[in-house]
């Protein structure tokens, strides 16, 4: 391993976090045990959702709704006990150069995450040079940092007595992957949930407070068979066939046996064991805002007791920061102070400190009412206010579909249609029910009466990738693309129309665009977008408005709302409005469903639809990366009048760029390396 340059040990002595296996067949596609005396699994495998807790971080401030959540190890000093790092600090190690380069920048922002939640000095992590990290007798002191197909880590530091066998396994452990199918789809939000076990947080959820008297003697009302389905898990029809029904039944309730048969669910039931664990005594139901919490996709088991899906999580909560102080024995006191009341002393003091929106944006009790709803944009909030982490790119040895068998002289093997072939492409493109890798889409679901917009944004990293938008028949979509990512959005068409006021339209389409909402986990706003400077003229910024026409495809649909929306993104930007490109479409509701009720999509033709193809490596020697945005139904000036052309004439993209990455010699050795193609 080599020693790490003066740069790298300034910036890892940022990191703040600490280990434990634990991990499940829900997060990993491939689990690796290791000793099963004190590894635990645990992983991710599941879409994005919409939030929907009820505990909401940005809603309420009230000091009663701030009772400890979390469950944790329960350390000590013997050899048969879980302990805790020394003063909070870990030391840690790669197993190679390659390894650290695939995880390090995103394991700096994981820390980053904790941090802005609230979690700062005291919970060091120190990278330690080669000779440290090479002399054995050290293993049992130092967390190894290792790439695996999988996610785990060990809960704090293992007991002394139950370091043995291989190096691996002779000291802490976090495995890693960079596979964007398992987990949180953000791989950022993957190592900070791995570094809350590293720290000794364990499942939020494995609380047997929680449980019902057929999991846990505590009788909890919170989970039991009626919203833990156990049936549902991906490896429950194998586990199954080396069981009896009564032993299978007993595995669905009993985390020793589960995990005595490999079977995921021990990373679901509750911990039993009274001396392997600590938890909150004083709440009455878990902290569903938890990044230790698992959400309802992942193995789809776990609800509500109501019903409602657990929301994805992608920042740990306030609980998460406190559980953690207070087993290291931190005061958590002055954190959850009201800062909005004038007599609250250190308002003063804290007055340009706002309360952090995890995932979204912060805000300010108002002075009036310390118990009331928070009031602040993320663009009242400034720059030093957290914002809503993008899902980041998944690092993927393989493109979402097949790359061309031949290179194309200026595109080399990027993803794109074949001259004519859009509506084929887009079969492909589109389809859910082929073997290899969806895309990444705007979410449409579950608009209810509110219309919403809703977003997507992710940085150009190492990994191939599609993204796109779908169910555009009179809804508008804002497409921004760089060097260094892509930005689509979906606004509903009700918000366009005459009977919705301007003030309506400029509230719930201008607004949460330019200056974010923090109340919409779907969408982000241009403030709310990290890297901050990603959209900027220097690294090639385009953009462009995929608006609807009126039938016929001759007259472009609300002007006047469109002139404002080009005006509003411009603005926002730094842009002038003549750098705005407005491509007219003229869709169909039948171009977007195949039936009827509408749940099935109409995957035969690209109408409708915007699509990003991205590849990292477009000639597979590092040189060069690109990427293209098609659409389909597209209304064009043709010989001087507007005319809709078909899907099969369309053979330019609507957008495009290539450019050569700015990777350091290393890190593009480790990117071919890790593609297979060196």
């Amino acid at each position: 391993m080599m020693a790490p340059s003066f740069l790298t040990l300034v910036i890892s002595s940022i990191l703040v976090a600490r280990p434990v296996l634990a991990g499940s067949r829900a997060w990993e596609s491939s689990i690796v045990y290791t000793q099963p005396s004190y590894a635990e699994l645990h992983g991710d495998l599941y879409e994005p959702q919409k939030e929907n807790s009820t505990i909401s971080t940005g809603s309420r401030r009230s000091t009663t709704t701030l009772k400890k959540r979390y469950v944790t190890i329960n350390p000590g000093t013997a050899n048969s006990d879980d302990r805790l790092w020394p003063n909070g600090k870990i030391q840690y190690c790669f197993e190679s150069s390659a390894t650290k380069e695939l995880f390090f920048e995103d394991l700096v922002e994981a820390r980053k995450l904790w941090e802005n939640s609230g979690l700062g000095s005291g919970f060091d992590w120190v990278e330690k040079d080669s000779s440290f990290c090479n002399n054995n007798a050290n293993r049992p002191n130092f967390l190894l940092i290792v790439k695996s197909d999988g996610l785990s880590c060990t809960t704090g530091v293992p007991p002394l007595n139950k370091m043995s066998g291989d190096p691996e396994n002779r000291g802490p452990l976090m495995r890693l992957t960079a596979d964007l199918d398992i987990g949180k789809q953000n791989l950022v939000a993957n190592y900070a949930h791995q570094m809350g076990h590293a720290w000794g947080l364990h499942h939020e959820h494995q609380n047997p407070a929680w449980w019902s008297s057929e999991y846990a003697a505590a009788g909890g009302n919170v989970f039991s068979s009626s919203n833990f389905k156990c049936e549902k898990l991906a490896d429950y029809a194998r586990v199954s066939q080396t069981l009896t029904a009564e032993q299978m039944k007993k595995a669905c309730t009993s985390r020793a046996f589960a995990k005595a048969n490999r079977f995921s669910a021990a990373e679901f039931l509750p911990i039993i064991d009274s001396t392997a664990y600590r938890a909150s005594k004083t709440a009455t139901e878990p902290d569903w805002d938890s990044i230790m919490i698992y959400d309802s996709n992942m193995g789809s088991a776990l609800t509500k007791p109501n019903g409602e899906a657990i929301k994805q999580v992608l920042a740990p909560s306030q609980h998460d920061v406190e559980g953690l102080k207070k087993l290291y024995s931190i005061s958590t006191s002055s954190r959850f102070n009201p800062l909005g009341s004038k007599s609250n002393s250190k308002k003063n003091a804290f007055i340009e400190i706002r309360k952090k929106e995890r995932d979204s944006g912060c805000g300010e009790v108002p002075d009036d009412d310390p118990t009331g709803d928070v009031e602040c944009t993320p663009k009242t909030c400034g720059d030093a206010c957290p914002v809503k982490k993008a899902r980041a790119v998944p690092r993927k040895a393989k493109s979402p579909r097949a790359v061309p068998a031949t290179a194309d002289p200026t595109w080399g093997f990027l993803n794109k249609p074949t001259n004519g072939g859009l509506d084929s492409f887009t079969k492909d493109f589109f389809n859910p029910e082929l073997p290899i890798k969806e895309p990444f889409l705007v979410d449409l679901s579950d608009a209810g009466d509110t219309y919403a917009s809703t977003a997507i944004f992710l940085e150009f990293k190492d990994g191939a990738f599609f993204s796109g938008v779908m169910g555009l028949f009179g809804c508008t979509s804002v497409l921004v693309t760089s060097q260094c990512g892509m930005y689509m959005s979906h606004h509903w068409e009700h918000w366009w129309k005459q009977k919705q006021t301007d003030q309506q339209f400029e509230e719930m389409v201008l607004t949460p665009l330019v200056e974010g909402d923090i109340d919409n986990p779907s969408f982000l706003g241009f403030p709310q977008i990290t890297p901050k400077n990603c959209f900027t003229q220097e690294k090639g910024v385009k953009v462009t408005i995929f608006a609807p026409t009126f039938v016929a495809g001759t007259t472009p649909k609300y002007v006047n709302r469109k002139a404002k929306l080009v005006t509003a993104v411009a603005t926002a930007l730094g842009l002038a409005e003549s750098d705005i490109t407005t491509q007219l479409y003229d869709a169909k509701r039948e171009d977007n469903f195949a039936n009827d009720e509408e749940t099935e999509p109409n995957l035969e033709t690209a109408s409708g639809k915007v699509f990003l193809t991205y590849n990292p490596d477009i000639f597979k020697d590092g040189s060069m990366a690109a990427y293209q945005v098609w659409g389909g139904a597209q209304v064009n000036n043709v010989d001087g009048t507007m005319q809709k052309q078909a899907n099969s004439a369309i053979n330019t993209p609507m957008m495009s760029d290539r450019w050569a990455p700015n990777f350091s010699s290393s890190r593009k050795r480790a990117l071919l390396k890790y593609l297979g193609w060196a």
